[in-house]
Parts: C-alpha cells; structure tokens; sequence
C-alpha cells in the first residue's frame, strides 16, 4: 500500500558497451531513463560530454511508418468485422525466439509494398463505380432518347436550350413555353421528380425566351458529352460495372493472404518498436569520445540486483547513487496487494499521486466496491457481471485490471441485490422463500432507510478521508494544523450525529454530543497559538474557514444520494421491463417472441447503461467529495525501458 521508494543513479561506461547495456536494461525492465541536467556546476561534464546521437534512429522510424501505414490499410481493407472486434484490443502472446526468427525471414518490406500497391487499386476501383453510379443516374431520364446528345448539336442550326421543370410545375410552365410563338418544346427525358426538355427557338427570340426562363426560375442543364445513345452508354456503364466488382472480389481474395500476414507484421513492427525506445534512450545519454554517462530512476528494492548485474555482465562500469533534489519530479511506481491492485486504474484516471504522496488505491477500494454495488442493488445483474469479467479475463491479455474492478463491483452488487431483494425487478413477494428471508428492506418501498444509508456511507467516506489528512499531517509533524483543521472535524461530524440521533431516546448520549460538539469548535482554534502569526487575524480566518468547510461538508455529503437515486433507477427500470413483457406476451400469434425479445433487450440495456452510470458515478465519488481531503496527484508515471509492445506480449521463459 504505497509509492514504491526509487533511487537516482547514475552508469557511467565505455562507449563501445552503451548498446549492449540498453539491450540488457531493456529486458530486466526496472531502469526509467533521464536526460542528465549538464549545467554551469557540472561543468566538467558539459566540457568532455554531450548529447548521445543515435545514427540507427531514422532509418528505425521509416520502419516503422512503413509497417504502422501497412497495417491500417490492411485494417481498412477488410470487410466483415465482429461486433468486439477492436474495441478490446488483444495482444500475440509471443517468444523471443520467434520474434527473432520472423525478422530474419520475413520480408516485410514486399508486404507493405504489395497491400500498399492493392489499397491503391482498390481505391481506383471505387472511384469508378462512383463515378459510373453517378453518370448512370445522370443518364437514366433519357434512356428512351433515340438520339445522342451531341447528334443534336451538330445537325440542328436553331438556337436551342436544355432546361428541366419540376414534376410540381410541369404542367403550368409547359403550357406557358409551348404558347410561345416561334418556339419549339420538345420533352426528352423524366425522372421521379423532373422533367427534361429542348427549347428550340428563333434568334429573334432570345431575350424574351430568356426573360421568361429568369422570371420563372426554370433551370436549365448541361447534357452529357456523348455520341451514342444514352441506353448503349448505360448498357456500357453496366457491362464495366461487373468487370469491376469481379475485380473488386479478386483483390478481396489477395486481402485475405495479406490478413494472414497481419500477426507477422504486428510483430515485425513491435521488434522495431522496441529498437525505437531503445534508440530514444540512447539519445537520453551522454557521451564523450570513448565513455557514456547515462542517469535514471529505480526501485530500492532492485537498485542493489541491478548493480550486482552492471558489475558482473559489466565490470569496467560504474554504477553510483545519485542525491535526490528537493523538488525533483520524481516519477511514481504503484505496489499494492493482488486484491487493490485492479483499483490502480482508477487512482490512474484522475492523476497519480505525487513523490511521498499516499497512494488513494487501497483506500478507495472498499468504498469503490461498495458504492457501485449499491447504484445497481440488483443480484441478477451483479451474477452476470461477474460471469461476464470472468469470462472476458480468461480470453483477453489486456484490461484485466479493469475487468477485475467490474468483478469486485460484481460481487458486491449480488449482496446489495440480496438484502435488498432485487433480482431482475422480480417482485420481493414473488421470489423463492429463502430470498425473501434474506431481505433486510425494500428500496422501493422504504426509500427513507435506502436515504439514510446513503448518507452514511457517505459522512463514513469523507469522515475517512479527513481521517487520513489527520495522519499525513501527523506524519509530517504538523501538529497543529493537524489538530486544528482535521481532527476538530473528526469530532464535530461524530457529535452531531450523537446529538440529533439520541435526543429522545439517551439524554446522555445526546449531550455528550453537545461536548464533542463544543470540544472540536475549540480545537479548531488550535493553530492560533503558532509562532510567528496574529492570534486575532488567524482566529477570524479560522471562524470564515470553518464556516466555509462545514458548507462544503454539508453538500459533499448530500451528494451522496445519488447512490440511491441510481440504485432505485435500476430496479424501476428493470421492474418496468418486466411489465412492459408481461403486456407484450398477450399479443396474438407473436406475443411470447415478442416477450422474450423485450425481457432480454430491456434487461441487457439496463445493466449496460446503469453499469455505466455506476462506474461513472462511483468514480465521481471518489475524485470529488473524497480525494479533496488528503489528495493531491499530480505525478508521472514511472517508465522503465521495457519490452511492452504495442501489439505483442513477450513470453520470457526463465
């Protein structure tokens, strides 16, 4: 439960042995690299060392465009994929060995180059269905025409205008034009929602044709340029049409031998992703005409396992502990047991915590669970949940973590669905005896008692979190800080609870909470003895901070209620599905089809959104009525030189 403690060293070498050291350290996994800060106190340093260039980078980055580009054209030419596909992404589980024998043998380059050179005609091919869909539609209107358009132009000497008139207008604009004198309409074409004409026309004519044509609206159209009939060009459009999609269907087949290459080139493409990295941390050394310096972060426990190694793999280097500065940004590695490990994830989504920072993890965990469990309060929903996270842990290598925390959140929701009596939005009296026995109450019928609970998980939440301020502070020896803003409030929650609770039924009880009460308001004036400030002005400060954090209290607290108003959504949502089947089940002939489809559809789209919404929620909980009390975050993540692909998994056999 806890930051891992790191070390700051330093390795200094020979040159020529830089390679091998980065290879070495990239496997053990334990060495986050940094760049060395040669400034004027170092200026020995600055005078022999400087900025390691690695010569192998670039042509390791044009690897790896050229595969990463391969890959999503492959992607983007294939057709058919599942409904998960890509949305958990899974990694190869691979050996070593094997990533080494695909790069000696396989060509990755020809392959590249050949799903390169097939997107590309694949793509031509689209364009021309494109275009001959377009040029079809454009044609179909005058597939009766017995002539071609450019017959028209080149044998008729009268001025003439193609215009269309839609269907809407067709019968008043073509009386209109066809009373015209020395004019000439001639319908040459229709579509659903147009009408095609040739206005043929005396040039005496002109103006007043085009006035007319302004005046109305009527657009005219350019005609294609073709000189055959309109019906023979489709037909020809048609005929290329096929020879296409039978080229199309060719190149589909070709993909099909290049997805069977794709586990080749993921891999081929993490050996070059992990030479990137390696050649990124060759460029964080510094090196002289024969020797490196290179500096980075590593965990206590494995810095003298790792000095053992330099010293035995390699003996001509040295390997020195570096002084940590004060306000160095030391980067964070979470250790926590196997059962608050999963719960990393979500410290993650809102920020790590600092250097010498408490890590929130384990001390979320609980409250995590519970509260999730609670926004479903439904056991059937809590069994499929854990069903599925069971299921998916088992056939993916990625996410567990998080699969672990729908798990956890699983197995809670199964006991809040139990003492609550939520199964599917089963009526509490229609359930087997031995469920019934198990009900503590009925959210639906005593929301007071689901109201009241709510709240105090929530006083319990803050009241810890305030609880572990306390003890940092202790921790750092600010003793009346601690006392004053932390421990006062430890006392004053507690004593108002006692206080309102035990009114009519323990006078004593009550009025012992009247003490807590008066204690924790004097304790809080603790810090005004401080050396070295105003008494007056800390007390006044003291007075408007205190009424200010008891407002805030108040409202964190009140937040708490929406565990209750998602945990009752959840069983009105499921209770309605249930009904809504019950009425779809009397319809004739399809009504138990029809049932079924509602129960399963209805009941999968609750889990799914008020999973959602708990996790959401719950999250909220922690990040904004929890972690204001002790937490502050802001750290970077610790990042050894590693082998984690993007694609692969390496199976190190030892």
């Amino acid at each position: 439960m806890a930051v891992v403690k790191l070390k700051k060293i330093g390795i200094l070498g020979l040159k020529e042995k830089l390679e091998h050291i980065l290879s070495l350290l990239q496997k053990e996994e334990a060495f986050h690299i940094i760049d060395p800060e040669l400034t004027e106190d170092t200026s020995i340093l600055n005078t022999f060392f400087s900025p390691a260039f690695s010569p192998r980078k670039v042509e390791v980055e044009e690897a790896l465009h050229t595969i990463d580009a391969a890959l999503k054209n492959l992607d983007s030419l294939q057709e058919e994929r599942g409904l998960f596909e890509g949305l958990l992404p899974e990694k190869i589980l691979v050996e070593e060995k094997e990533i080494e024998g695909i790069f000696e043998e396989f060509d990755y380059k020809a392959v590249c180059k050949d799903i390169e050179k097939t997107r590309f005609t694949l793509q031509k091919i689209e364009e021309r269905m494109t275009s001959i869909h377009q040029e079809i539609h454009s044609l179909l209107p005058f597939q009766e025409l017995p002539f071609s358009f450019n017959e028209i132009k080149k044998t008729i000497s009268l001025p003439l205008k193609f215009i269309r008139i839609k269907e809407k207008n067709r019968e008043e604009w073509e009386t209109l034009l066809q009373s015209l004198p020395e004019t000439h309409l001639e319908k040459i074409g229709k579509s659903q929602e147009e009408n095609f004409y040739i206005l043929f026309y005396l040039p005496s004519r002109e103006e007043e044709i085009d006035e007319i044509i302004k005046e109305h609206n009527i657009e005219d159209f350019t005609p294609p340029d073709l000189d055959e009939l309109p019906a023979q060009r489709i037909k020809a459009l048609n005929k290329e049409k096929e020879t296409l999609l039978r080229k199309k269907q060719e190149i589909r087949d070709e993909v099909k031998v290049y997805l069977a290459k794709e586990r080749n080139l993921k891999i081929a493409y993490d050996y070059y992703y992990l030479l990137y990295q390696k050649e990124l941390a060759y460029e964080e050394s510094r090196e002289s005409k024969y020797t490196f310096i290179l500096e980075g972060w590593v965990p206590e426990a494995e810095y003298r396992q790792l000095t053992r190694w330099l010293g035995r793999n390699f003996p001509e280097t040295a390997c020195i502990e570096l002084p940590m500065e004060e306000e160095e940004n030391v980067p964070i590695k979470l250790k926590n047991h196997s059962i608050f490990r999963p719960f990393e994830t979500i410290t993650k989504l809102y920020t790590l915590p600092r250097y010498g920072e408490v890590d929130p993890s384990p001390l979320l965990a609980p409250f995590f669970a519970f509260f999730f469990g609670l926004c479903l309060t439904d056991a059937g929903y809590g069994v499929i949940l854990v069903l599925v996270s069971l299921f998916l842990m088992k056939k993916l290598t990625v996410g567990k973590d998080m699969l672990k925390v729908i798990l956890i959140g699983g197995i809670t929701t199964i006991f809040w669905g139990i003492i609550t009596g939520g199964w599917f939005g089963i009526e509490p009296e229609s359930l087997p005896r031995f469920l019934q026995k198990l009900i503590v109450f009925n959210p639906l019928k005593d929301l007071m008692t689901l109201f009241v609970l709510s709240l105090a998980l929530g006083m319990i939440h803050i009241l810890f979190g305030i609880g572990i301020e306390f003890y940092e502070k202790l921790r750092k020896k600010m003793w009346l800080e601690a006392l004053g803003a932390e421990l006062s409030w430890l006392v004053i929650l507690p004593g108002l609870i006692m206080y309102y609770l035990f009114q009519k039924t323990s006078p004593l009880l009550s009025k012992t909470g009247i003490y807590m009460l008066l204690g924790g308001f004097a304790i809080s004036f603790l810090p005004c003895f401080k050396k070295g400030q105003n008494p007056l002005l800390k007390m006044l400060a003291i007075i408007g901070g205190f009424m200010w954090k008891g407002k805030d209290l108040l409202g964190n607290i009140l937040s708490y209620s929406r565990l209750m108003a998602l945990g009752l959504a959840t069983s009105v949502i499921a209770l309605v599905v249930n009904t809504l089947a019950g009425i779809t089940s009397s319809i004739p002939l399809v009504g138990i089809g029809a049932s079924i489809i509602v129960l399963i559809g209805g009941h999968i789209f609750n889990l799914t959104i008020n999973t959602l919404g708990a996790f959401v929620h719950t999250s909220r909980l922690q990040f904004v009525e929890f972690f204001p009390y002790f937490f502050e975050g802001g750290g970077k993540e610790f990042h050894p030189l590693s082998r984690e692909g993007k694609y692969t998994l390496i199976i190190t056999r030892r």
